[in-house]
């Protein structure tokens, strides 16, 4: 009975130490920077200062243990914190960015001494293993490949996916727009839409969020792209233009020398799990720099599985990957263009910011400061500086702007390579780097038209042009109707020398330019305000079936450069290894063809391990290791004559993926070696790929 009692007096107490703890709680209490009193619960203790802090006072981020208190007892995790808004939240935020930078700038520095002591130093090892997700997510998505399988089994599958093709875009649209033009809708849209006005006068901005107002959109572009497709053709050859023949060859010769470094971190991304990480794929780029001369120092993003790019800052500062390689005297610096949602954050802060000598894109001109200053990079090119090296940087795309405007930051001159650059600078600034920066721009190529200027251009064309759209769209309505009527049976061959398009209406005489029909006047602006390719411009403009380049600057090449050509070659022309394909014919048709050369011997496989790798050839393979996938997976570079794997030599291969029955398909890389006695496309490795003799 007694130990009852005791027992009931415990309980009892323990009771009313709960109820005071509650209360405790539950009551008000001041916070601990601006004063208000609010409930004890919503306040949350801040990792620097440990003081109670109400929500409008308090923020989260990655706290450093160098500003952790010591009252805390214990360093802090890593991951999201919450500190004080003010003062506790910058103070960590430069911690976090001084941490970031001195870890980037001892190991960059670290290389660079080791490259100095012996210049064969492989500063980037093969890691030792690759480890692979085990989880759910993991396990689901290998899993996947069968769940397909059997509902193509069921006949579910290719209801499904048709089912998804002819309502994802409105009917219509998902029939006639080509993958290339709604990727040309999706880049010229956003900006589009600031400038697009009714016939009316109401703007179209508010009413794109239906899929149908977007479908009909898309469906302008397309009729409007085919219209001035129809008046290209009709039109007659433009007239040539007097250029100075040793300044285009030695441009010609200088993107062929640059455009293999413009796609290294390119090659290194497209590793797949479990080799997607950050030290496979720098490794993997070192042995692309490798094999063409350069020793990899530096290499930052590069990976597909650490995809996001950005400084530890608030709110983060995005910046693309890069990497830095050291031949001999000369240092080499290469930024990756847009691959990652990070990436279009750079993309879309298309404002304007003050720099050295005039304006820059916002978004690329903070990406561009990052990685000098935030990155590590700065302290390390003054090191190479002092050294006697000498700098070149190369990027395509957005990398290609931020290379442009790294060119521009840096105290030291630095060349400056560009591959389908975006119009990033200002005229003035673009005027002040034409010693400097090289602009590469391809054909049709969009992303250099992509102006604010242009799209307001654009945009008046579509409303003038509303009418035949309406029209064309009718047609078109009215003959699918048809088909669908007729269930789709073959049409009868035509044969009426009366329908020919365009039949009613007689060419120009003589116009000035085959791009005459899309000369239209841009608005009135300040000449400040507005931004263009950087630095020279070497326009790669096909001439018939072959190509004449021209070699000027953004007012020499306004003609060709102030307007958006709403065609899938605009997208086409985009890509890495067009500028490839289009620099090779273009040296060819200047007569700047490489000299004969001998083909090499097949080497023997002895050790079965690729040059370009070093992986067993047989490691893409469902079956790695085994001899019967060795007779397939086994090929020679048609360039160096050495033994190297699919993935180093793609040419269209098919190979396992990261499930089961689950196949990837690579690239088709594969080029002609007209030198050597190939005029077709042969299978050539990576580093030979983008070798300049190859060109």
């Amino acid at each position: 009975m007694r130990r009852l009692r005791e027992h009931a007096a415990n309980v009892s107490k323990q009771v009313l130490e709960g109820a005071e703890s509650a209360k405790s709680l539950v009551g008000s209490e001041p916070c601990g920077r601006c004063g208000s009193l609010a409930l004890a619960l919503s306040l949350t203790t801040c990792r620097a200062c440990m003081r109670r802090v109400c929500g409008n006072c308090k923020a989260r981020i990655e706290v450093s243990d160098a500003v952790v208190d010591a009252r805390a007892g214990e360093s802090s995790s890593r991951g999201k914190q919450t500190v004080c808004r003010v003062p506790c939240l910058a103070t960590c935020v430069a911690a976090n960015v001084s941490e970031f930078r001195d870890a980037l700038s001892r190991s960059h520095l670290a290389n660079v001494e080791a490259y100095f002591e012996d210049s064969r130093v492989e500063c980037f090892p093969r890691p030792d293993s690759a480890e692979a997700p085990t989880g759910a997510g993991a396990t689901a998505r290998r899993l996947a490949p069968l769940a397909v399988q059997a509902l193509r089994l069921t006949s579910y599958g290719s209801v499904a996916t048709y089912a998804y093709r002819a309502f994802e875009a409105g009917g219509l649209a998902a029939t006639l727009v080509s993958p290339q033009t709604r990727v040309v809708c999706d880049r010229v849209v956003p900006v589009l839409r600031r400038h697009f006005f009714k016939a009316q006068g109401t703007t179209l901005a508010g009413k794109l969020s239906t899929t149908r107002e977007a479908s009909e959109l898309a469906l302008q572009l397309y009729y409007f792209g085919c219209a001035t497709a129809l008046e290209r053709l009709f039109s007659l050859p433009a007239p040539e233009v007097s250029e100075e023949e040793g300044g285009i060859d030695a441009a010609l010769d200088a993107a062929a020398a640059a455009i293999g470094a413009a796609q290294w971190l390119y090659v290194a991304r497209q590793l797949r799990a479990p080799h997607d990480g950050e030290d496979w794929s720098a490794w993997y780029a070192s042995r692309v720099c490798r094999r063409a001369g350069w020793t990899l120092v530096a290499c930052v993003g590069a990976s597909r599985a650490d995809a996001k790019c950005y400084v530890p800052s608030a709110p983060p500062t995005p910046f693309p990957a890069w990497c830095l390689a050291l031949r001999k005297d000369k240092a080499l610096l290469s930024v990756r263009g847009s691959a990652t949602s990070t990436d279009w954050l750079i993309n879309s802060d298309a404002s304007r910011a003050r720099t050295n000598g005039g304006y820059a894109h916002c978004g690329m001109l903070a990406a561009a400061r990052a990685i000098l200053d935030k990155c590590g990079a700065r302290k390390v090119l003054e090191t190479l500086f002092d050294a006697g090296f000498e700098l070149e940087i190369v990027g395509h795309s957005m990398g290609a702007g931020v290379a442009a405007v790294l060119a521009a930051l840096l105290d030291k001159p630095a060349t400056c390579v560009c591959f389908a650059p975006p119009a990033c600078v200002s005229p003035c600034l673009a005027d002040a780097l034409k010693d400097r920066v090289l602009s590469v721009v391809h054909r049709d190529d969009l992303v250099p038209r992509l102006s604010d200027s242009n799209c307001a251009a654009l945009a008046r064309d579509l409303v003038s042009d509303d009418a035949n759209f309406k029209r064309r769209l009718a047609e078109d309505k009215a003959l699918l109707a048809k088909h669908l009527k007729d269930l789709g049976k073959a049409n009868a061959m035509m044969h009426d020398q009366n329908n020919t398009p365009l039949a009613d209406e007689s060419p120009s005489e003589a116009p000035e330019d085959d791009d005459k029909y899309l000369e239209l006047e841009s608005p009135p602006a300040r000449d400040e305000e507005r931004l263009v390719v950087p630095g020279r411009i070497l326009y790669l403009r096909q001439k018939d079936a072959s190509y004449a380049p021209v070699l000027g600057d953004h007012n020499s090449l306004n003609t060709h450069l102030n307007h958006i050509i709403v065609a899938p070659r605009a997208v086409d022309d985009h890509h890495i290894e067009a500028h490839l394909d289009a620099l090779r014919a273009a040296r060819w048709a200047r007569g700047r063809t490489p000299a004969r050369r001998t083909p090499p011997s097949f080497k023997r496989p002895a050790t079965t391990n690729c040059a370009c790798c070093g992986s067993d050839v047989t490691w893409t393979n469902i079956s790695p290791g085994s001899d019967s996938a060795r007779a397939s997976a086994t090929h020679h570079c048609r360039a160096c004559g050495e033994v190297v794997c699919a993935f180093c030599a793609p040419a269209g291969d098919a190979v396992a993926g990261d499930g089961i029955a689950q196949t990837l398909k690579l690239q088709d890389r594969r080029i002609s070696l007209p030198s050597m006695g190939y005029f077709s496309p042969v299978r050539v490795c990576y580093p030979c790929a983008f070798a300049s003799y190859a060109l």
